[in-house]
C-alpha cells in the first residue's frame, strides 16, 4: 500500500522475477539476490511481466505523489 500523509493512494503486490505468473497491477519486484551496497535497488512497476491491457491506468503516475516527492528533493 502506498500512502501519502495517511491517505491511501494505491496498492500492489510483491512479486518475484522467478515467477511464471502474471499480474495486471502495481508490483514490487523483489530482488533475487541479497540487497547490499552494490545491489541496492528494488523495482516498482506496472504489470508483470508487462501490462497486458494498454488502456489500464497506471496509478504510480499520480501528480500528488510526484509533487510530494519533488518538494522534498526525493526524485532522482
Amino acid at each position: 500500500m502506498v500512502k501519502l500523509e495517511g491517505e491511501k493512494m494505491y496498492r500492489g503486490e510483491f512479486y518475484s522475477g522467478a515467477s511464471s505468473g502474471s499480474y495486471a497491477g502495481v508490483i514490487i519486484l523483489d530482488s533475487l539476490f541479497k540487497l547490499d551496497n552494490t545491489h541496492n535497488t528494488i523495482s516498482i512497476q506496472f504489470g508483470y511481466p508487462t501490462i497486458s491491457d494498454p488502456t489500464s491506468q497506471d496509478p504510480r503516475d499520480n501528480p500528488a505523489i510526484l509533487s510530494y516527492l519533488e518538494k522534498r528533493g526525493l526524485l532522482q
